[in-house]
């Protein structure tokens, strides 16, 4: 199976350095942009769309719905970008991220997921894809920067350290 990991396009939060999270920000004018221009050049077959079910992941699945009008679509929580708690909606160089992404099992930052947390609860998408899903050739995975990492670690594509995916980009993968 191919799993085509979009990550949403710009908004406001990425351009001013604000950590998102579960924050429901929207795409900017430039962030309808980048995602209209993706869909358009992306020319793959797709079996299977799923949606991280905040606001600026379903926007960026508006052109996608278009073009692939008969595929069937899915919002699933599960693909959420991580909740980084009293963080959120905050300048980035506010928190201490060396020793936030250090920790496994506790959260430096209050109402924040802790790495477990999150890889389980993707974790539990990836293990449902395959499950349910595993007779498709191709997903396409609408979904945020921290997650498209997760799921690159949980597959064993990625060992080391963090690599932020471009606003708007596709990163294909085989599973």
């Amino acid at each position: 199976m191919i799993l085509y990991l979009f990550r949403h396009g710009e908004t406001n939060h990425n351009k001013q350095g604000l950590v998102q999270g579960w924050y429901d920000s929207e795409l900017n004018t430039l962030g309808y942009k980048q995602v209209a221009d993706t869909a358009l050049e992306f020319n793959k077959p797709v079996d299977l769309i799923f949606c991280s079910d905040l606001k600026r992941t379903q926007q960026s699945s508006i052109p996608f719905k278009q073009k692939f009008s008969d595929t069937p679509y899915f919002l699933d929580w599960r693909i959420r970008e991580r909740n980084y708690g009293e963080a959120q909606n905050k300048p980035k160089e506010q928190t201490d991220w060396e020793v936030f992404f250090a920790t496994q099992k506790n959260s430096t930052i209050p109402g924040a997921e802790t790495s477990d947390e999150f890889e389980y609860r993707v974790g539990s998408f990836v293990s449902d894809l395959r499950s349910y899903y595993g007779d498709i050739q191709s997903a396409l995975i609408i979904t945020h920067g921290g997650t498209n990492h997760t799921f690159r670690q949980l597959l064993g594509i990625e060992t080391g350290g963090y690599t932020r995916p471009q606003n708007a980009s596709i990163t294909e993968i085989e599973i």
